[in-house]
């Protein structure tokens, strides 16, 4: 168990299109449910986290899609 709230961060590293603000909001949501699913969070309601933030920049040359999630104690 964790100090709730949190704040929680997604930083998308992506090769190719852009990351538009209607893609964020989609995968942010289902990297939330993964989150609650695997026991992270008890579950995804403002009790246990604040805010959500994302940002989005192109991935280093020869890097995977990948996501950096930040989770911060408020």
């Amino acid at each position: 168990t964790g100090s709730f709230p949190v704040d929680v961060r997604f930083h998308y590293f992506l090769n190719g299109q852009e990351l538009d603000s209607g893609n964020a909001g989609f995968m942010t949501k289902c990297l939330l449910d993964a989150l609650v699913a695997a026991g992270v969070f008890p579950d995804d309601s403002r009790q246990f986290i604040r805010r959500e933030t994302n940002e989005a920049e192109k991935a280093r040359k020869g890097d995977p899609d990948h996501v950096v999630v930040t989770i911060t104690p408020v």
